[in-house]
């Protein structure tokens, strides 16, 4: 059929409009809504000091995150971000420093009743050894030793896994030293016997070991040590110098476990 002049013109402007119907997108007007703030309502894992400078455990099991304490030099009170696997682990620049230098009063403090630090119980009574190349102890391990979890290892220092190696772990003992264990001699579960490395008074900075010799429970004790091993404590001495350092060592550990509340130490790891 051919279309007059007036036809086709009619016939264009449909086809225009239907075209550009299709074509011209229609702008959308919804708006994103911004996504709100944390509301900080979840609980931390560790525990953040009351009043009194003790410790309080908030008893949750999610959210390890190091909060700066007040001083960038004061002691860590909070998990390390790096803490793995439910472990509240110190952060690493301090778990480096204890297993390559010698901090006894720091090891102390950290053994103090309510730090959120992770405990462990040896399985073994082998020579302790240390993978990061510090000093360890002469003292082998005791069945039942408590210890604090400071890092799991499981790969060598470039960051690879050793072939054939498992999960290890470097902790650290009561006298300050630390060693390496294999996931298989350790025991997160109390026993009803734990056992301590041996605490040497003498290691300790002066006003720690002073105010552990003001303790009631402690202060005869002090007494007895001075008088029997007259400052002597390693090498030649008698067997009761030994057996009142061995009972000192003890109680020292008793009480700081069940008492905490020491004096920070005036030395600390530096940051790094």
């Amino acid at each position: 059929m051919r279309l007059n002049g007036g036809m086709k013109t009619q016939l264009v402007l449909v086809l225009t409009v239907a075209v550009l119907g299709c074509a011209a997108p229609t702008r959308s007007t919804q708006v994103t809504a911004p996504v709100p703030a944390a509301s900080g309502s979840e609980t931390p894992l560790t525990p953040a000091p009351n009043s009194s400078g003790a410790f309080e455990r908030d008893g949750a099991t999610s959210g390890m995150t190091e909060v700066p304490t007040a001083s960038p030099n004061a002691m860590p009170t909070r998990c390390s971000e790096a803490s793995v696997d439910g472990l509240c682990l110190p952060p690493p620049y301090l778990a480096k420093a204890l297993c390559n230098e010698d901090w006894p009063t720091v090891a102390l403090t950290m053994f103090g009743k309510d730090t959120p630090w992770k405990r462990a119980y040896s399985l073994t009574t082998s020579a302790a050894w240390n993978a990061s190349g510090g000093a360890s102890s002469n003292e082998p391990m005791t069945l039942y030793e408590e210890l604090l979890i400071l890092r799991r290892r499981g790969a060598d220092s470039s960051g690879i896994q050793v072939s054939g190696a498992g999960t290890s772990y470097d902790v650290l003992r009561w006298d300050g030293s630390c060693v390496t264990l294999q996931e298989g001699e350790l025991t997160v579960k109390t026993p009803p016997n734990r056992t301590s490395a041996r605490v040497v008074a003498k290691r300790l900075e002066v006003h720690v070991r002073e105010q552990l010799k003001e303790a009631p429970e402690l202060e005869a004790l002090f007494r007895t040590h001075r008088k029997e091993c007259k400052g002597v404590t390693i090498g030649d001495v008698s067997k009761a110098c030994e057996a009142v350092d061995g009972k000192l060592s003890s109680a020292i550990a008793a009480y700081v476990r069940d008492h905490g509340g020491l004096p920070e130490p005036r030395k600390l790891p530096k940051i790094k």
